[in-house]
C-alpha cells in the first residue's frame, strides 16, 4: 500500500529539505507533499521550486492561505492525499528523522492493516542525548487535569515517570506524541470541526478524546523508532497563551459543566504562577 507523508513548513525550509532528502532515499512506495504554512513570498518560492527541481512524479508542493496552524495546515496535506487516491499518511514535523524509514512504515502499517479501527498509530519518539520520552501520552479528564495542576511540580515529576513506563510496551493507549504518527485519511479528516477555534497545542488531547467519542482507537508502537532534533520545549508566554485558548475549547467541546471546566482553567492558571516562582528561584541562583 502507498503511504501519504504530510510535511508542514513554518519557517522551517532546511529541515524541510533534509527531511526529504532522507525520506526519498527509502525504498517504501510513498507519496509526499509539503504543505507550506510560510507567510513569506520569497522563502515560499524557493521551497517550492526546490520541489519541482527534484523531479519526482510522488512529491507535490501545496501553498497554503498563510499560517493556519498545526492541524488545519496538516489537513490541506491530507485532504490533497485523499483526492489522489491514498488512505493512510504519515504526519511528520520537519525536525524529525529516521535511521530505518522502511521499518517504521512497515510496523505502523502493519498495525493499521491488523485493527481497521486505529485511528492514529504512533512510534517512539527520542529526543538526541535527552534521557527522556514524551509518548505515549497520558489520559486527559477535567478532574486529572486540576489534580496534576494542583500538585505541581511533583505531578510533573510523576507523569514523567508514568510515560516512560508505558513507553517501555506496545499498546492501545489514550494519544502519542505530534511530531510523527501515521493517520487514517478518512478519520483525520472526519474530526476538522473540532478544530475550528484551534490554531496551535492541545491537538494530542484532541485526537484522543475524538478517539474516545467516536470508538476509535490509538496505538503506540515501541518496536520502531523517530528522532526528533529538537530540545525539550521550554514553555513560554507564547506558549500558555496557545495552550489556554485550546484548553478552554477543548472544555467547551467534549465537556458540558461549566463550573468543572472553570475550575481546570483556573488550576492552569495557579500551575503557571507556581512555575514561574521555580523559574525565578531558579534564575536567582
Amino acid at each position: 500500500m502507498k503511504t501519504g507523508i504530510v510535511l508542514l513548513n513554518y519557517n522551517t525550509e532546511n529541515d524541510i529539505k533534509r527531511l526529504v532528502e532522507e525520506i526519498i532515499k527509502s525504498e517504501f512506495d510513498k507519496y509526499i507533499v509539503v504543505a507550506d504554512n510560510s507567510e513569506n513570498r520569497e522563502k515560499k518560492d524557493e521551497l517550492k521550486s526546490y520541489i519541482e527541481k527534484l523531479e519526482n512524479k510522488n512529491i507535490s508542493y501545496i501553498e497554503n492561505s498563510g499560517n493556519i496552524g498545526y492541524y488545519n495546515g496538516n489537513l490541506q496535506g491530507v485532504k490533497f492525499l485523499k483526492r489522489v487516491g491514498l488512505q493512510r499518511c504519515l504526519i511528520l514535523n520537519p525536525d524529525t528523522g529516521c535511521t530505518d524509514w522502511n521499518g517504521v512504515v512497515n510496523s505502523l502499517n502493519k498495525k493499521m492493516d491488523e485493527d481497521k479501527s486505529v485511528f492514529i498509530c504512533g512510534p517512539k519518539v527520542k529526543i538526541p542525548d535527552y534521557d527522556d520520552v514524551s509518548t505515549p501520552k497520558v489520559e486527559f479528564t477535567p478532574f486529572k487535569e486540576i489534580i496534576y495542576n494542583i500538585c505541581f511540580p511533583l505531578s510533573y515529576f510523576l507523569g514523567r515517570k508514568k510515560i516512560k513506563r508505558k513507553s517501555e510496551k506496545s499498546g492501545y493507549v489514550f494519544s502519542v506524541e505530534g511530531s510523527a504518527y501515521i493517520v487514517d485519511i478518512d478519520k483525520f479528516i472526519e474530526i476538522e470541526d473540532y478544530f475550528k477555534n484551534i490554531f496551535l497545542y492541545g491537538e494530542e488531547i484532541i485526537f484522543g478524546l475524538a478517539a474516545e467519542k467516536k470508538n476509535w482507537k490509538i496505538w503506540f508502537e515501541e518496536s520502531c523508532e523517530i528522532l526528533h532534533y529538537h530540545p525539550p520545549r521550554q514553555e513560554s508566554k507564547t506558549y500558555d497563551k496557545f495552550y489556554m485558548k485550546s484548553l478552554q475549547e477543548i472544555l467547551n467541546i467534549f465537556y458540558k459543566n461549566k463550573l468543572i471546566n472553570k475550575m481546570v482553567i483556573l488550576s492552569v492558571k495557579y500551575k503557571n504562577s507556581v512555575k514561574k516562582v521555580i523559574l525565578k528561584l531558579r534564575g536567582a541562583k
